[in-house]
């Protein structure tokens, strides 16, 4: 049984990974990129509310970030629970 058989949603994430919108390595740097800079922002920020704001957004990207790695990686959808642990 070929793996696209048996695994019908590694197929889906391939076309998606391979997909030309900016996802796999070139985005992840991206992102990190992206963080790092909001890395700067928290530490500037001087009011509770614009911290809060900033670490809401820096989660948020980190989250993106996994997402990427995932498809990257070819995880099933139970993987990332595995990972995460």
């Amino acid at each position: 049984m070929s793996d696209a058989k048996q695994y019908p949603e590694r197929k889906r994430r391939a076309k998606r990974a391979s997909a030309p919108d900016g996802a796999g390595p070139v985005a992840h740097a991206r992102g990190s990129d992206r963080v790092l800079n909001l890395h700067k922002q928290l530490a500037a920020a001087k009011m509770p509310h614009g911290k809060t704001a900033v670490q809401r957004q820096i989660d948020a990207s980190d989250r993106q970030i996994d997402r990427l790695a995932y498809d990257l990686y070819d995880l099933t959808d139970d993987e990332p629970c595995i990972v995460e642990q």
